[in-house]
């Protein structure tokens, strides 16, 4: 067992304050990966509509490539 909650397992003030740093890295975490998943779409969206803007110019100046 790790010394510091060998320490932390007589007191209790000690085990609640360990507890509350625990759920605040957990927090942190789910924070972080959140804002991961955030950053993937939007990256994905972009990307889309990059696409789709690529396909309308393509399109606009083929169309006015051909004599009418």
């Amino acid at each position: 067992m790790d010394p510091e909650k060998e320490l932390a397992a007589g007191k209790p003030d000690s085990t609640r304050e360990w507890l509350l740093q625990l759920e605040r890295r957990v927090t942190e975490l789910e924070r972080a990966a959140e804002r991961a998943e955030r950053k993937r779409r939007r990256s994905v969206l972009l990307m889309l509509v990059a696409g789709v803007l690529y396909v309308l110019v393509v399109y606009w100046e083929m169309n006015q490539a051909l004599p009418s």
